[in-house]
């Protein structure tokens, strides 16, 4: 499995879930990029950290409320730009066919307007692989802003606590210390693997998520009794637009896969793997997977089986944060 990647698997992906190995490795090497992005910050904007100053001094009490209204400013920018993301719209509109197949597939899954309604859940999943001892993962989702903000927090056999955090423009990793920063991953992928209606509920509402068509002989050999869609959306803190490929089943209307990006660590790539779902459980008056296969880009299967979801308006904004 490649080092490039945080393997924090859905927590076991470099998004949603904990992958098994590779997590302190990467997450250090962001810890000390951060670390110099911060010195270089602290004598660049604020000119005093590093001179010494004692805690109690003026001019560090000036410095510490520079530093707090930087921050509040870089919050800010954050919500700013995730406004006009998800308002903006593009010139390309999307095909009326591809819309068609969205809404049946929505409609197979409860209907838009019941996803509408949703805006938050929680479950607990059973994360597993040839060789690997199966991992227990708290997934905590909330989209009722919008855009997806995601929590999945792991205990391993020696009682350490991994979490990752997938906010707005970042994401956090904690492994029993600190967390570390790492880049943001795209939301409608992350959420897509645990909750495919409520990611393709988000790109209907998103003026810069376009839906388009796939022939058979674009293909070249499909699957038979599947459609498939491209999806394209504006995402301002991914590598690029986020790219999403989405197959469904032309008789129950369910998605049967969808082709996810995924952010490489280095060089600010971008690699892709593929969520099968393999089965789908009636969850009140919806429908979401309770079995899923996700196929990584170095060829390797992590298998997800999804426990009964908890649906809420929203979680607490403390459901995402690190003490």
């Amino acid at each position: 499995m490649s080092r490039s990647r945080l393997f924090l698997g859905r927590l076991v992906s470099t998004r949603a879930h904990l992958r098994f190995t590779g997590c302190a490795q990467n997450a250090v090497q962001w810890s000390c990029r951060s670390r110099i992005f911060q010195r270089t910050a602290n004598s660049v904007l604020f000119g005093c950290l590093s001179q010494g100053v004692h805690p109690n001094s003026t001019e560090s009490k000036v410095c510490a409320v520079f530093a707090a209204l930087a921050l509040v400013a870089l919050l800010f920018t954050a919500d700013r730009i995730w406004a006009q993301a998800l308002t903006s719209s593009t010139s390309v509109q999307s095909d009326p066919t591809a819309l068609a197949v969205i809404t049946k597939s929505l409609t197979a899954m409860g209907g838009e307007a019941n996803w509408q309604s949703i805006g938050a859940a929680t479950t607990v999943v059973s994360v597993s692989r040839p060789g690997v001892t199966a991992r227990i993962i708290q997934w905590s989702d909330d989209w009722h802003l919008g855009y997806d903000l995601s929590r999945r927090d792991s205990q391993g056999a020696n009682g350490q606590t991994t979490t990752m955090i997938s906010l707005k423009d970042h994401r956090l990793y904690a492994a029993g210390g600190s967390p570390h920063t790492l880049p943001h991953e795209n939301d409608l992928a992350v959420l897509a693997v645990g909750y495919p209606a409520a990611a393709l509920t988000l790109s209907l509402q998103r003026s810069g998520c376009v839906f388009h068509s796939v022939s058979a002989y674009d293909l070249g050999h499909p699957a038979a009794g599947t459609e498939t869609v491209e999806e394209d959306c504006n995402d301002p803190f991914f590598a690029t637009t986020a790219h999403l490929v989405w197959t469904f089943s032309t008789s129950t209307g369910l998605p049967t896969q969808v082709r996810l990006p995924v952010r490489l660590l280095l060089h600010n790539g971008v690699a892709y793997e593929t969520a099968q779902f393999t089965q789908f459980a009636n969850e009140g008056n919806v429908q979401a997977p309770s079995e899923v296969t996700l196929a990584l880009p170095s060829g390797q299967t992590i298998e997800f089986q999804l426990g009964p979801r908890s649906f809420t308006s929203s979680l607490p904004t403390s459901t995402f944060s690190i003490p």
